[in-house]
């Protein structure tokens, strides 16, 4: 399967992989709450290091391109108002097999880490997205994106009660695959994702609270510690610069936290609890 030198044109692309769907929240309220053009220039410095990270995968990806054993997908970052949509692809008529098929799976470790980074940074400046991984089938052009994997993350991206980032049932399924394999990215851990009526989903979330420790397989407890005491706390300051926290949003904010306090307690020293 592979990802190399393939180009866009204004024509459709019928792809295979990866799918992610962010949504920020709050934004229609933002021009009651925040300074408008602030918050639009902030938004755009978010998009920036969000391309920043594909620009860091391609060069990667150019960098192997000779090499036979290397297979580097396709990546693409689009935005509408306050949406952000990214693909990681390959040209279905390149798909050979069902091998072919998972080795996208495979990439979302890559996809995990241009994620974490930047979702972290938004965060920070007060940005708080929510957002799914899907993975399977669709097409786009410039203008417009349909298809199966298209329309499950569509429908599931706006269900959890949290800021953070799930896989759709599509990528859940992949990634228990991966997990049985052996082959699982450390960039995701299981966990019961919360939903806005008030059920909670097995499901794998985005492990950006450890940043680039979870780049690792094997994460040092304490590392992990030192690291999550200054996420937590660059989180709460975030929060506390809200002007104003409604009812039906309140929420979202205690189950962000809850979620740092759960990696904390599988990936930290105390190792409290491995099903929190």
């Amino acid at each position: 399967m592979k990802g190399k030198n393939i180009k866009l044109s204004d024509k459709t692309t019928h792809a295979l992989g990866a799918i992610v769907f962010l949504d920020a929240l709050g934004t229609k309220m933002s021009w009651t709450n925040k300074e408008p053009k602030k918050y639009i220039d902030t938004f755009e410095n978010i998009l920036k290091s969000f391309k920043s990270g594909k620009k860091e995968y391609d060069g990667v990806a150019e960098e192997f391109q000779n090499d036979p054993e290397s297979n580097f997908l396709k990546l693409e970052i689009r935005s509408f108002s306050d949406t952000v949509i990214m693909f990681l692809y390959e040209q279905f008529d390149r798909v050979k097999d069902k091998y072919d098929r998972l080795y996208g799976l495979y990439q979302l470790a890559s996809l995990g880490i241009i994620l974490s980074e930047s979702f972290y940074k938004a965060i920070k400046k007060g940005i708080y997205f929510r957002g799914v991984i899907g993975f399977g089938e669709y097409h786009f052009s410039k203008n417009m994106i349909i298809g199966p994997a298209v329309e499950e993350a569509a429908e599931w991206f706006e269900r959890p009660d949290w800021i953070g980032i799930s896989t759709t049932p599509s990528a859940t399924y992949g990634l228990q695959l991966l997990k049985e394999r052996g082959k699982f990215p450390p960039e995701y851990m299981p966990y019961d994702v919360p939903m806005k009526d008030g059920k909670n989903i097995d499901s794998f979330a985005l492990l950006w609270p450890l940043q680039n420790l979870s780049w690792n397989k094997k994460v040092n407890p304490k590392e992990a510690d030192k690291m999550l005491k200054k996420v937590r706390k660059k989180v709460l300051e975030s929060f506390s610069l809200e002007k104003s926290i409604g009812i039906s949003s309140e929420s979202k904010y205690n189950n962000t936290l809850r979620f740092i306090d759960c990696v904390k307690a599988r990936y930290g020293s105390d190792n409290k609890s491995k099903n929190c």
